[in-house]
């Protein structure tokens, strides 16, 4: 689940949710603000940065805030077109669903393509050749 989605869906107090609306409205213009900074942009105080850190499993606001940005440059520099999560609309043709598919598989490729290192990929092989037994599973639907 990406970060964003937690931030979202996550149970926040009426502070708390303040910092987090704040934060996903700015995305990342947030990334060379302080603490103080976006305590005082919210009306709220530096410790609530750090408990909503904390309940979203970070151990602390610049932790949060490093992967957060990461998140959001990934984000904007993948799925241009076509959001992933909502691909479609109401009123999309077959052959513009059709195409929409076209483009997440293709953009799916592309993006696990350029997150495999040749090193991950000789790691594998040799994972693989060590395994006395290798199962597959597939499922037709």
């Amino acid at each position: 689940m990406l970060l964003r989605e937690k931030m979202e869906t996550g149970h926040f107090s009426s502070s708390e949710k303040a910092i987090v609306d704040y934060i996903l409205k700015e995305g990342t213009n947030i990334q060379n603000m302080t603490v103080k900074e976006i305590a005082k942009a919210t009306y709220t105080v530096p410790s609530t940065l750090i408990r909503v850190s904390k309940k979203l499993n970070y151990n602390g606001w610049n932790d949060l805030k490093e992967d957060f940005i990461r998140e959001c440059e990934y984000l904007e520099s993948h799925f241009l077109n076509i959001d992933a999560n909502l691909p479609f609309k109401n009123n999309d043709t077959i052959m513009s669903i059709a195409g929409k598919i076209a483009t997440l598989k293709k953009e799916s490729i592309e993006d696990t393509l350029s997150l495999i290192s040749h090193d991950d990929l000789q790691k594998a092989i040799q994972i693989i050749k060590k395994a006395s037994c290798i199962h597959l599973f597939c499922s037709k639907q």
